[in-house]
């Protein structure tokens, strides 16, 4: 339903039958006053079987491959990866993970945040990777230090 008008309401007033005027310029005309529509959208929505929204896209689902998303957690698996991060409350297939790494994973997470929050260590200056670990050492000494 547009502009909140019904088929019901356009074969009311039209007067229902198929074999009565339906083209009619007049008819037409009178529709789409009445309505505050186009002249075009009556005559197309008169020519409608149904109320219904026609089916966008395909009509069947062709493929079966999986999503990127998916290919990427198939392949860590397949490495022989665990989970570590706890699932998403709408998450269909539900993975085991441990509380106890989480936190782990936790800690080297907040470590890094600290870390490259050295602009040194952000921006990496250094041409040679040596001077860069070194500059990573300090400011993860510097973080412990301070914390």
């Amino acid at each position: 339903m547009r502009y909140g008008i019904s088929f019901t309401w356009l074969r009311q007033y039209d007067g229902g039958s198929p074999s009565s005027n339906t083209n009619s310029q007049e008819n037409l005309r009178g529709l789409a006053k009445r309505y505050g529509i186009n002249q075009k959208t009556v005559a197309k929505w008169k020519q409608r079987e149904t109320v219904a929204d026609r089916s966008t896209g395909p009509k069947e689902v062709k493929s079966t491959v999986l999503s990127i998303e998916e290919e990427a957690i198939a392949e860590i698996v397949n490495r022989g990866a665990k989970p570590v991060i706890p699932n998403k409350s709408n998450r269909v297939t539900l993975h085991s993970f441990s509380k106890r790494v989480y936190k782990g994973r936790n800690v080297i997470e907040r470590c890094f945040c600290l870390v490259k929050g050295f602009r040194l260590v952000a921006t990496r200056y250094d041409k040679l990777a040596r001077n860069f670990l070194a500059a990573v050492h300090l400011a993860a000494i510097v973080a412990y230090w301070i914390n």
